[in-house]
């Protein structure tokens, strides 16, 4: 369990990016966010992982962004003690002080490969009032945002409208591997801001 340290510092970013979104203005004390991400796919030039590896660039030195190799956990059986991968999963979530779950939709619902990893998930409370940002982004992710957001609030998290997004014909906002729409980039960098702040009102 993360204990919080009294007196710890904490971070503040000017939402002047929303309007140009050139660069990150920080304010005041800060420390680097440990941010935990999962994406529903394991494909390195899947649109989810390019727009997690736009964010670990984007926020470096202000989040410090790990994806989990979600791949690397068996698949959930009720009643099965849990193996050592899936314990590693339980501490970098406890150690983390916030999520993102980017994810695309397969045959109108979340990944087996992310489902399985939150069914993990569902009798534990690691997950209780975490500050937590979800990105669907897929041709059109309509079944796979309400699932992804359903099973989220039933696990507790702290996760809100704006911590949301959801990234409709995803193909066409991507060029040789970076995203090319700078509508997208911002609302990209709203939702961790966003983010950011609920980190901030957390640790308070």
């Amino acid at each position: 369990m993360r204990v919080k340290e009294l007196g710890a510092p904490v971070f503040i970013v000017s939402f002047a990016l929303m309007t140009k979104p050139q660069r990150i203005i920080r304010v005041g004390r800060m420390k680097e966010a440990q941010i935990i991400a999962f994406c529903g796919s394991i494909h390195t030039k899947s649109s989810n992982q390019i727009i997690l590896r736009y964010l670990q660039e984007r926020f470096r030195g202000i989040c410090n962004i790990e994806v989990f190799p979600i791949e690397s956990l068996p698949y959930f059986s009720p009643g099965v003690n849990p193996p050592s991968t899936v314990f590693k999963l339980y501490n970098a979530i406890e150690r983390a002080d916030a999520l993102i779950f980017a994810t695309p939709e397969y045959v109108f619902s979340l990944p087996g490969i992310l489902k399985n990893a939150l069914e993990w998930l569902v009798s534990t409370t690691v997950l209780d009032h975490k500050p937590t940002a979800m990105i669907i982004a897929a041709a059109d992710g309509s079944h796979a945002y309400a699932s992804l957001k359903k099973i989220l609030q039933t696990l507790m998290t702290d996760v809100s409208s704006k911590t949301s997004l959801h990234v409709r014909g995803i193909k066409g906002k991507i060029k040789n591997g970076q995203i090319e729409c700078v509508q997208t980039k911002q609302k990209i960098d709203r939702v961790i801001m966003h983010l950011q702040e609920r980190i901030r009102h957390s640790e308070e």
